[in-house]
């Protein structure tokens, strides 16, 4: 057998020749299985056809989306058995209900339950109702009690701030107690910050302590000391003049330190 072997090879290393030849048959067995799981995995598809399929492949791309994908299962498999869980435990309780009271008792709770949320259901509505009339009512009888007073004291306020504010506006907070807002020109009402931007504290209580006296039948004597003594040239000026209209009913005296 030797002497059909080539002259390079007999005088070389049979040992390595043997480990080449063994490392050739474990190759040859790997390509051969390698074929076999391709043939079985390409379900007819040819070698070619796979590999130009394959140009384009990104092996970083489909590895992420492999990530993806395996994230995405284990959240369906988390969800599928919280909600096998839930289905034995509406399981367990559908027996335990049968085994209690039986199913017609359950069904005739059920239905004097549904009972008892209509009527409680009519009950609100006719108290909404009631309530909804009852407010309506109350707020026209404090409008018109109250439209008197506010027309007076919104005018003065007016003609204090030169016209900055119309009149006042009254509302209730929840406990039904009045809050009165001075109103800008269109009639909105202002909030507290907005009136101490356009109009000081003291014109606020000028305007509520001018109306009183105007009641009078007689002309009283309005004496004023340092009464604008926080206000600038034009609030002065608008003070003056409303107390030159109040001049009719009363008697403005006023005293200032110079």
């Amino acid at each position: 057998m030797l002497s059909h072997l080539p002259q390079t090879l007999r005088d070389g290393d049979l040992a390595a020749l043997a480990m080449r030849l063994d490392r050739r048959d474990a190759e040859r067995e790997a390509l051969e299985t390698a074929l076999g799981r391709f043939a079985h995995m390409a379900r007819g598809e040819s070698r070619a056809e796979v590999e130009a399929e394959l140009a384009g492949f990104d092996a970083e791309a489909t590895s992420v989306d492999l990530d993806v994908l395996e994230r995405e299962e284990t959240a369906q498999t988390e969800t599928l058995n919280a909600a096998f869980h839930a289905l034995e435990a509406k399981k367990a309780e559908r027996a335990r209900l049968e085994r209690g009271d039986g199913v017609e008792r359950a069904a005739f709770r059920k239905l004097a339950a549904e009972n008892e949320m209509m009527t409680l259901g009519r009950e609100w509505m006719i108290l909404k109702l009631a309530e909804g009339l009852l407010s309506t009512a109350m707020e026209h009888h404090r409008a018109q009690t109250s439209d008197p007073v506010m027309a007076r004291a919104g005018a003065i306020l007016k003609r204090l701030t030169g016209g900055s504010f119309a009149t006042l506006a009254q509302v209730f907070d929840d406990t039904t107690a009045p809050i009165w807002w001075p109103a800008g020109p269109t009639a909105a009402r202002c909030r507290s910050r907005h009136m101490k931007a356009r109009a000081t504290s003291s014109i606020w209580r000028c305007a509520w302590r001018f109306w009183p006296i105007t009641r009078h039948g007689r002309k009283p004597r309005l004496i004023g000391d340092d009464l604008f003594q926080t206000f600038d040239d034009t609030r002065t000026a608008a003070g003056i003049d409303a107390l030159a209209e109040l001049s009719q009913t009363v008697q403005p005296i006023l005293f200032t330190t110079t």
